[in-house]
């Protein structure tokens, strides 16, 4: 079976072959290396998985590009690589069709985490591609490398972390005392787009009914008897990365 194919579109030539170098897996052969010139005839010509676009400098050029996949190749995931990671850039992308956002500088880690959610996506839309049969994997091959297990009942949890990590929504996670659940919020967290944001924990049960309120949202100095100095709530904590309120049945 052939290997997936990806399309490196780089800011420049060195950024091009460092992302290639970097996508260098077993699993994934035939990395094709363009300009912005030769990315539209390429496309034209081979199937690609994936599309890496590294911005770099050239926000303009980037944007042009990312409409023109929406335009020519809709079914195609692409991925905006940048330095320049800040929410309005996300935002942006993320209105163009990106995929998935990666900042600078990158890792083979994030680098296999969004190729694998890649796959699965191609598994699950389609695109005229056959996806290369896998052997069941341990959580590091997703790229949860806190998580192991390799049975049928992980590889469904596995899936489950890989699409719900890319949407913009909160997650409800079941499961008896002890089973993981702080660690699948975690594996959500990293391999999303809050990836390098605050990643922030309550534990609801150990918090007094009388200060639940001053652990959420903060308080300032005097608010109440014990309130000797200004305190900043889990919320504000939180703010663009991800909050995970366990035991949040109690």
């Amino acid at each position: 079976m052939k290997a997936p194919q990806v399309l490196i579109v780089g800011s420049s030539s060195a950024a091009s072959e460092y992302t290639k170098a970097l996508l260098s897996f077993p699993s994934i052969t035939g990395v094709a290396v363009a300009s912005w010139a030769e990315a539209p005839k390429l496309l034209g010509e081979k199937g690609f998985y994936a599309v890496f676009v590294d911005l770099g400098e050239t926000l303009e050029e980037g944007r042009k590009f990312l409409a023109t996949m929406q335009r020519e190749a809709p079914n195609t995931a692409v991925v905006v690589v940048t330095e320049i990671a800040d929410n309005a850039i996300l935002a942006e992308c993320a209105a163009a069709g990106a995929f998935d956002v990666l900042s600078k500088p990158l890792s083979r880690s994030s680098l296999l985490a969004v190729m694998e959610r890649v796959l699965t996506r191609t598994e699950l839309f389609g695109g005229g591609k056959s996806v290369p049969a896998k052997t069941p994997k341990r959580g590091g091959d997703w790229g949860f490398a806190e998580i192991v297990g390799d049975s049928e009942a992980m590889q469904a949890v596995y899936h489950s972390v890989s699409k719900v990590a890319q949407a913009e929504a909160n997650v409800c996670l079941y499961g008896e005392s002890g089973t993981g659940k702080e660690l699948v919020a975690r594996a959500i967290h990293d391999s999303g787009r809050r990836r390098g944001r605050p990643f922030v924990v309550l534990d609801c049960a150990a918090i007094p009914e009388g200060l639940m309120e001053s652990e959420m949202f903060g308080h300032v100095r005097g608010a109440f008897t014990s309130a000797v100095g200004d305190r900043v709530g889990v919320f504000q904590l939180a703010d663009t990365g991800t909050l995970f309120l366990d035991e949040v049945a109690e």
